[in-house]
């Protein structure tokens, strides 16, 4: 999947993305999407990344990976 890496730095910035992304660590299995630690191919390198824990039964697979792309073919299709 393709996206983009950020270092944050200070504590509060997580804990605002976490916020954002609906993950609350106190309750994961509750969390609209998961914080999890992985190595990435490019930088090879651990970062956290966000996954969505709820049923994607039913919605359209992106295959190529890459959202911005498949919106804007959406868009113009």
């Amino acid at each position: 999947v393709l996206g983009e890496l950020f270092e944050v730095l200070q504590p509060e910035t997580l804990a605002a993305l976490d916020y954002f992304e609906g993950y609350d660590s106190a309750h994961p299995e509750s969390s609209l999407y998961l914080r999890k630690t992985t190595q990435l191919i490019s930088p090879q390198r651990l970062a956290s990344v966000y996954l969505y824990n709820q049923t994607s039964a039913g919605y359209e697979q992106v295959r190529t990976g890459d959202w911005r792309t498949y919106l804007a073919q959406r868009k113009t299709s």
